[in-house]
């Protein structure tokens, strides 16, 4: 729905991206979106100079997504 009503898009991401200082903190992470948000994957990559990978749909595949070595839970 974020995507549909415009709650989230490039620009806004890049707005949390400078208020949070992410540039300071992580400088080179990859920034990963939803499924749904693949739409403005392009856009954000370029806005941000970051890799921007899209991930699946549904939470509950978030741990195949990110395989066993990297997924924990707490």
């Amino acid at each position: 729905m974020a995507i549909v009503y415009e709650a989230l898009t490039a620009e806004r991401v890049m707005q949390i991206l400078t208020r949070e200082k992410a540039d300071q903190i992580a400088p080179e992470s990859t920034l990963f979106l939803p499924g749904f948000a693949a739409m403005i994957r392009d856009n954000l990559a370029e806005q941000s100079g970051r890799s921007v990978k899209v991930g699946p749909v549904c939470a509950a595949e978030l741990p195949i997504f990110f395989g066993n070595k990297h997924w924990k839970l707490a």
